[in-house]
């Protein structure tokens, strides 16, 4: 069956989502749950936004009693190094951090990190996705078709963790006439 599976809208560092993330940290049944952060989804805005998510969730779980490793898997060559591949073998729960979904879907894609956070959440570690992270893990997941087009309206294929789903993140913040429009454009037999 595998690993249970936590959403988040995004904002994931925003005040009130103590409570949230404590609750994903019990899941494990750990005192000291490990946790692997992932800031690969703003790897395209650079080494300092990569940083800053870091420290953010370092900081923020590390004070929820969790320990934090960081996999700074930001490129297809880091995506199948092995020394990320082992802090996932090692991880209670996987954390994909917010951004861009487009940002994962071209690092992660056929990577060796993939591959083992496939296999580690087959074997019961939790997979938790912020955002990009949770858009990521739907079969289907919104990504710009153009520059500009905030927000992104047009769905590609995502890593199918949840097959027969869409996600759109952040959608109380969106105009309905955006949730609409997102909606009507999933493919069939997927929901949203």
């Amino acid at each position: 069956m595998g690993g249970l599976i936590a959403l988040i809208g995004g904002e994931e560092f925003s005040p009130g989502f103590e409570d949230v993330h404590k609750y994903i940290l019990t899941l494990t049944g750990k005192d000291r749950p490990h946790l692997v952060f992932f800031p690969t989804a703003v790897a395209s805005e650079g080494s300092e936004a990569v940083k800053k998510w870091a420290n953010l969730a370092v900081n923020h779980f590390s004070s929820l009693g969790a320990t934090v490793d960081v996999a700074f898997v930001i490129d297809k060559t880091s995506a199948n190094e092995t020394e990320f591949v082992h802090m996932i073998e090692r991880a209670e729960i996987v954390y994909l951090g917010g951004g861009l979904p487009q940002v994962y879907i071209e690092i992660l894609y056929n990577s060796k990190v993939w591959d083992a956070i496939v296999k580690s959440h087959r074997s019961g570690m939790v997979l938790a996705g912020a955002s990009a992270g949770a858009m990521l893990l739907g079969q289907k997941t919104l990504v710009a078709e153009f520059p500009g087009d905030y927000p992104p309206s047009h769905w590609v294929d995502g890593f199918n963790v949840l097959p027969n789903v869409g996600i759109a993140p952040h959608y109380n913040t969106f105009p309905k006439e955006w949730i609409l429009k997102v909606k009507n454009n999933l493919p069939i037999n997927t929901m949203l």
